[in-house]
């Protein structure tokens, strides 16, 4: 008996996708992924929203972040005004720590006591060795004085006082090592009180704006260690005990909370204010190869009298 074999069933061929099925297949993968993209990125950005506006914004750390910041800069260049019923005085200084340590500035007084007003232009180097300083522009209402002969006397002091009284400003400023800034502002922690007083939008800045209690006791401390760490030769001078613990200092301190930048400072108790303008500048300005006596320069002055 003959057996049949069953023949197997043809199994119908596989179809290609067409064109536009692939497309379509292409689309929905690149959709998908895309999708995906835009969901991280999203997350991303929110976490980073977080992070700026709960932690690197916070007034606390933006403020010690600027303390710690300015004691690691080569300069910074600050305007001051400052003004009173007998007159005003604008100024321009820039402290700079590299190559060398310096402080030159541009100061104009005018005199109101006069009618009209006076106006006087004063110019100053000053170096942890030597204060330099000249007279670059004079005018006295109702006076023919020429003065423009002694514009370029350059005057110099042995006894140096300008770069000491810049640096030791409300908040210090210096190009130190890391341990070295620590220890500092380990001890300006002990010598400000900070409050935020509140967040405000300068420009195109977003600044928090504090009210500092300086106790000028413990700022002594930790700008005597600060002397002693630039090489200052009067470092040992500064005593806190000259200082009851009740001394106080009261300002107001902006700073950019993107830069951790100190942008301004205002004395509550005097018409000062300084607003910083540039850090990092390195200065140009080198000492006068050429000076006057005191005599020389009294002579040329009184010559210009008579």
């Amino acid at each position: 008996m003959i057996k049949y074999q069953a023949m197997a069933k043809p199994q119908p061929a596989k179809q290609k996708p067409s064109g536009k099925s692939l497309k379509k297949i292409i689309e929905n993968r690149t959709f998908i992924v895309a999708s995906r993209c835009f969901v991280m990125l999203v997350v991303l950005i929110l976490v980073a929203i977080i992070y700026y506006t709960k932690v690197y914004s916070d007034p606390q750390r933006t403020f010690w972040a600027m303390v710690d910041n300015n004691l690691a800069t080569n300069g910074v260049t600050k305007q001051t005004t400052q003004q009173g019923l007998a007159g005003s005085t604008d100024s321009i200084t820039q402290l700079v720590f590299n190559p060398a340590a310096r402080v030159h500035y541009i100061k104009k007084v005018t005199d109101k006591s006069t009618k009209p007003s006076s106006h006087l232009t004063l110019e100053g180097i000053g170096t942890v060795q030597a204060d330099y300083q000249r007279y670059s522009f004079i005018d006295r209402p109702g006076s023919t004085s020429n003065y423009s002969s002694i514009y370029n006397l350059w005057l110099k002091g042995d006894q140096p006082t300008l770069f000491g009284n810049t640096v030791f400003g409300a908040i210090l400023f210096g190009n130190l090592r890391q341990p070295q800034r620590t220890d500092i502002v380990n001890k300006l922690r002990d010598a400000y009180q900070v409050e935020q007083d509140t967040t405000a939008r300068q420009i195109s800045a977003r600044t928090h704006t504090y009210s500092v209690t300086v106790s000028l006791q413990k700022y002594a401390i930790a700008a005597r260690a600060y002397a002693k760490v630039l090489g200052l030769p009067d470092a040992d001078k500064i005593t806190p005990d000259a200082y009851q613990p009740t001394d106080r200092a009261q300002l107001v301190v902006n700073v950019d909370i993107l830069s951790r930048q100190l942008t301004k400072i205002e004395y509550k108790n005097s018409n000062i204010t300084e607003t910083y303008v540039s850090y990092g500048v390195s200065s140009t300005v080198n000492p006068p190869e050429k000076t006057v006596s005191n005599q020389q320069f009294s002579s040329a002055l009184n010559s210009i009298k008579n």
